[in-house]
């Protein structure tokens, strides 16, 4: 979006490129898009935010941290650190977002995946029944239509109602906005489409490193899901996956987390690697079906982080691929 409003954006943080490079080259952007984790936050001392934008807040790290509400507030130094005249862009949905926003007050936007909101719904962007989103300002409204594939699930409406609320506090026109929701292409290791062969869809999703962000990928499935889990475990409950309402074909079982999540999930399969969960599901994916890598723990027992994992399944599956098509 803000590239296409004409801004030179740097994206970076705990995402992709290290803040390091921009604090080498400040002046050759407009504006810094910045991701920042939990520990990042706990030690920050004079950064200051035009746009703090929370998402939402899932349990994790609670290997680390001795409660939710601890963690919680890591997170919420990110409210804090807003500078005089800048805005926090918050989840209407999300009950630990919604009560920091209120308590600290300021200048507040907000942003819903559903079309009735008492906070967005006034002041912010809801999702609509019909896909598109609608952001008001006092009485006049704006009309988005999130159009891009990469926008699966009801919470990509959400990510993508919460960034047309950062852009358009930048001064991004809401036609540069449009623009950015159709061209927006998705992110590596994000519920990213690997491959689609036999009427079987390929899903990397190693980004998913807490069991709440793989109830939100289950949520985005549209059909039975083969599913991968496992990896260093973090500590964080597992009941919002096993009640997610999608049919499970198979849960496949990498990783140090095997023995923990086995009890958990009928006919669970442990096969230990990633390469063997590829072969495995090939064997037992029908076409309709979705195969998803979404793990639900950190990559540490196996991988260096999660883009090598995620990697490291995406060669298995096109190395599959090429083999049956040489068949």
């Amino acid at each position: 979006m803000l590239q296409e409003g004409g801004l030179k954006a740097f994206a970076g943080g705990n995402l992709g490129e290290p803040l390091s490079r921009l604090a080498l080259n400040p002046e050759g952007y407009d504006v810094a898009v910045v991701e920042l984790s939990s520990y990042q936050l706990e030690s920050i001392v004079d950064a200051q935010f035009d746009v703090a934008c929370w998402l939402n807040l899932m349990p994790d790290h609670l290997e680390r941290y001795e409660s939710v509400d601890a963690y919680a507030a890591a997170k919420r130094r990110l409210l804090e650190r807003r500078r005089i005249g800048g805005v926090a862009v918050l989840n209407a949905k999300d009950s630990v977002c919604a009560d920091a926003g209120i308590r600290l007050g300021g200048a507040t936007r907000w942003f819903s995946r559903l079309p009735k909101s008492d906070l967005a719904g006034p002041r912010g962007a809801c999702g609509q029944e019909d896909g598109s989103i609608i952001r008001t300002v006092k009485d006049e409204t704006e009309v988005y239509r999130p159009t891009s594939a990469a926008l699966i699930g009801l919470h990509g409406l959400e990510n993508a109602a919460a960034a047309i609320e950062c852009a358009r506090h930048l001064d991004v026109s809401p036609e540069a906005v449009q623009r950015g929701l159709q061209s927006f292409q998705g992110l590596a290791h994000r519920l990213e489409c690997v491959s689609e062969a036999g009427g079987v869809t390929w899903y990397n999703d190693s980004k998913a490193t807490n069991p709440a962000a793989v109830r939100t990928a289950l949520d985005a499935m549209s059909g039975p899901v083969v599913l991968i889990l496992g990896g260093k475990d973090k500590g964080a409950p597992w009941d919002d996956v096993l009640a997610a309402e999608v049919e499970l074909r198979k849960v496949l079982l990498v990783g140090a987390a095997a023995d923990l999540l086995a009890p958990m999930f009928l006919d669970a399969e442990r096969v230990g690697t990633i390469d063997a969960a590829v072969v495995r599901a090939a064997e037992l994916a029908e076409a309709g079906d979705a195969v998803l890598l979404s793990p639900g723990c950190a990559s540490y027992d196996q991988f260096n982080n999660f883009e090598e994992r995620g990697d490291a399944f995406k060669k298995a599956v096109l190395a599959l691929s090429e083999s049956e098509e040489s068949t």
